[in-house]
């Protein structure tokens, strides 16, 4: 939720009264009321079976979709004892939790026990996930999808005669669910001999199931190459996308069921079939019909890149795209003279695809098998061009006498550009380090990046570089050695490349504090975004002795590194000890993490969360409660949501010396809350008597967590805190009376920051979209007012 930074309303076309209460709005929001209408409600299961006879009962958020769909699982009980996990799944629009899983005689023990957990949930509420087999000696898993269209759940997988063994095992697994709650997994096969060693899987069938049919398919190649002497199989996924496109491979045998290798393959979910991709052509193809190929990488739009092993005189492998348009499948790579032998090696693989089919991957040189003469070129191939295009760094430092030359891909944007590492060589063709470069597609140039000046380069050329990552405008986020003599390592500098300039800058904490005797200085990275905020961490030194750490974080609109954390008396130890971490950062570079509290010399006895804001440069405490005996604290962030809310877990320190563990929310401008204060009507009236911690949020619209409801003193109770939605009711000042003038006066009025005439006037964010205080809110109510509908 974020505080909307329009101009206030500075006319009022109405009457006297109604003038009269115009006035500009204030500043920012508060905290009361404006936050305090959250309903609670509890998730989970808590009939009979979910209840110990000691009154315990327990429940746990395990997923949460950003509409407020939630799954999770609640303790069984058979008298006191706990008999295993049941798995539910909460629809927001009838405001149920719901038991799913599977929960027949075969997945229930003679003592009660069954075991459900959900792994899977989409935005609408689909949820997958895998229920025990408890039965007699059957063991082994069933998986289930679960549809909150019909409330019911549904097996999926298979469960035949050759999916089961003789004692009834059965095992089926699920390896993706998309967005559309489509499903991929796979099943095992067990033979029909019944011996002890048939309890063991003879092989695997893949399968998809399909939330709008309810059934599950067969997917993989079950042609007879694909196919056993008694007529098993073994097929694995490896991709599926949002179009409901899986990728996989299946195993090959011959007829007397020698290992003949692997095919990749992909279900076509429009066709329901499964074709094979791949080169399994005469040279990809052994005398004896061996032939393996993998997939390395899927788009949305089903292209699909893999390797082929090359099966002539030398072997070598392929690699090679696969459009889902043309059923084709094309060679790509660099296979020209230089990257073949003379008996026809060739070696090249795709490691990266992006969105829109470009690949970045190697090929080696037909120097190869020369001793000590290993060449690994990388390369860009365009699909709009169908061209090839050598990247990485080609200069006299990156190539040994003996021409050998090794170049790897890290990264690649959507965009196409690609960065990766070169290797750098001495004279005598030894190695000599790494340098980053980044590949421009729209140029065709491979730039070096990273930090190259005095301190970063060894005497004889040494150089080392890590690549952490790339966001999507092509910002990349990086770490160099600092070198001293030929090739010792004296520390750590970050950095970040910026492709709009081609200029690299480093970040990280660099003054004396964090330089030891050597000059040795020691910066690691945390987290980027894609707007170029970086997070991370530098050691402090003390004649090269750790002293902790200290956070910092770079802004890529001032180029400027700042510290971040909390380093107070409280956080410093006698001898200069501080230690603070990053946790999480938003797409706004807002920083949560958390600064140990330290006694003496490095004696921790507490931690306080904090919060950094990019746009003031400053960190925020973020603390609860204090114990008064020692200035003992707790605060940990748990979420950070994209409009800047830090949510998480305190301790609060009661009389008596006791302690309640209780779940907060902070923003700059709203200040430290207690989340339980925010419930409408106060927490009690809504059942709970506590809410200790929070698990996930649709931003500060849904969240969820545990607690404990009223009258609860064992186990835990899972939680949904929400915003209303639509809009309120146009009696704000709720003295019962509308419509009429009072109301929008009473409006006006708590707007411009005045007091609500009858002390019971409702929010001022009117049609709950999130944004106040702003003109939306009064237009609409206004159009509300006189009869209109909430938009």
């Amino acid at each position: 939720m974020r505080v909307n930074s329009r101009l206030p309303l500075q006319r009022c076309a109405m009457t006297a009264a109604v003038i009269a209460a115009c006035a500009s709005f204030p500043a920012h929001a508060q905290w009361i009321p404006n936050y305090q209408n959250f309903t609670v409600q509890r998730l989970g299961l808590t009939g009979p079976s979910h209840t110990g006879t000691s009154g315990e009962q327990n429940s746990s958020v395990a997923l949460f979709a950003p509409l407020g769909f939630a799954a999770g699982t609640s303790k069984r009980f058979v008298g006191p004892d706990v008999r295993g996990l049941a798995s539910w799944s909460f629809n927001p629009n009838t405001g149920l939790s719901i038991q799913t899983g599977l929960t027949t005689p075969a997945h229930t023990a003679s003592d009660g026990t069954q075991i459900s957990q959900p792994q899977f949930l989409t935005p609408s509420g689909h949820t997958a996930g895998y229920s025990e087999r408890k039965a007699g000696l059957a063991t082994g898993r069933n998986t289930w999808a679960f549809s909150p269209a019909t409330g019911l759940t549904t097996p999926t997988g298979f469960t035949t005669a050759s999916h089961t063994s003789p004692l009834g095992k059965q095992e089926s697994v699920i390896s993706f669910q998309n967005d559309a709650g489509v499903i991929a997994g796979w099943s095992d096969r067990y033979p029909s001999l019944s011996s002890p060693s048939s309890e063991f899987r003879s092989g695997a069938n893949t399968w998809v199931y399909n939330p709008t049919t309810g059934l599950t398919i067969q997917t993989g190649l079950v042609t007879p190459v694909h196919l056993t002497l008694n007529g098993d199989s073994l097929s694995l996924n490896t991709f599926l996308n949002q179009a409901g496109q899986v990728c996989g491979e299946s195993i090959r045998v011959s007829a007397t069921n020698l290992d003949l290798g692997t095919n990749s393959w992909v279900y076509n979910p429009a066709t329901g079939q499964t074709v094979q991709t791949g080169l399994f052509g005469l040279t990809h193809t052994n005398p004896l019909g061996f032939q393996r190929s993998f997939n390395t990488g899927q788009s949305q739009n089903g292209t699909v890149t893999g390797v082929s092993l090359r099966y002539n005189q030398a072997s070598g492998q392929n690699a090679w795209t696969y459009s889902p348009a043309t059923n084709t499948t094309t060679v790509i790579g660099l296979t020209g003279p230089d990257y073949t032998t003379v008996l026809g090696f060739q070696f090249s693989r795709g490691d990266l695809l992006n969105e829109a089919g470009q690949v970045a991957g190697s090929s080696q040189t037909a120097q190869e098998w020369a001793p000590g003469s290993r060449s690994s070129h990388t390369w860009a191939y365009s699909p709009a061009t169908g061209t090839t295009v050598r990247t990485g760094l080609l200069g006299a430092a990156f190539t040994a006498p003996n021409s050998r030359h090794e170049s790897f891909n890290r990264f690649q944007s959507e965009s196409g550009q690609i960065v990766g590492v070169s290797l750098r060589f001495l004279p005598s063709s030894a190695a000599n380090g790494y340098t980053a470069w980044a590949f421009n597609p729209a140029t065709g140039v491979t730039s070096p990046i990273g930090l190259s000046t005095t301190g970063f380069v060894g005497s004889s050329g040494y150089a080392f570089v890590i690549l952490n990552g790339q966001n999507s405008s092509g910002q990349v986020f990086g770490a160099s050695s600092l070198i001293t003599g030929v090739s010792g390592l004296n520390g750590e500098a970050t950095w970040v490349y910026r492709p709009s300039s081609n200029t690299t800058v480093r970040t990280g904490l660099t003054g004396a504090t964090y330089t030891g005797l050597s000059g040795e200085q020691r910066s690691t990275n945390n987290f980027q975004n894609d707007a170029g905020h970086v997070a991370g961490m530098s050691e402090r030194l003390q004649f090269s002795s750790s002293k902790g750490f200290n956070t910092w974080a770079f802004n890529p609109s001032t180029g400027v590194t700042v510290q971040t954390g909390l380093t107070g008396a409280f956080n410093t130890g006698a001898t200069g000890y501080q230690f603070s971490v990053n946790e999480f950062q938003n797409a706004s570079g807002v920083v949560a993490g958390y600064s140990q509290r330290i006694s003496f010399a490095t004696t921790v006895y507490g931690q306080d969360a904090w919060y950094f804001d990019p746009a003031t440069g400053i960190t925020h405490p973020v603390i609860g409660s204090i114990r008064t005996s020692d200035a003992a604290t707790y605060s940990q962030a748990r979420v950070l949501t994209a409009d800047g809310f830090m949510l998480g877990q305190y301790r609060l320190y009661l009389s008596g010396g006791t302690s309640q563990l209780r779940a907060f929310a902070f923003r700059p401008d709203l200040g430290f809350t207690d989340l339980g204060s925010l419930a409408s009507g106060g927490l009690t009236s809504n059942g709970w008597s506590n809410l200790a911690d929070v698990n996930s949020a649709d931003d500060f619209r849904a969240v969820v967590g545990t607690g404990l409801v009223t009258g609860q003193t064992l186990g835990q109770s899972a939680f949904l805190m929400k915003r209303p939605t639509g809009c309120d009711s146009i009696d704000f000042n709720n003295d019962g009376l509308f419509p009429d003038d009072q109301d929008l006066i009473d409006l006006l009025t708590v707007l411009a920051g005045g007091a609500c005439s009858t002390g019971t006037c409702s929010d001022i964010d009117f049609n709950n979209d999130g944004l106040f205080p702003d003109d939306s809110d009064l237009i609409t109510f206004l159009r509300v007012l006189a009869g209109g509908l909430c938009e």
